[in-house]
């Protein structure tokens, strides 16, 4: 997301964003999976989750 949007919520503590390796990779834009901490991934999300770490694998 980008970081005008969500400034308010980084500085207050109610959104965080971690740090990533993705800079090592050639990809154009950096992939972030973000979900509500206290809800747990659905199938959907674990699926998107797994594919993201599999790509990162490949390089």
């Amino acid at each position: 997301m980008p970081e005008h949007i969500v400034v308010d919520a980084l500085k207050e503590g109610s959104l965080v964003s971690p740090t990533l390796d993705f800079d090592k990779h050639s990809w154009p834009v950096a992939v972030e999976l973000v979900w509500h901490k206290e809800k747990p991934l659905g199938k959907a999300g674990t699926w998107l989750q797994k594919a993201i770490i599999a790509l990162d694998r490949q390089t």
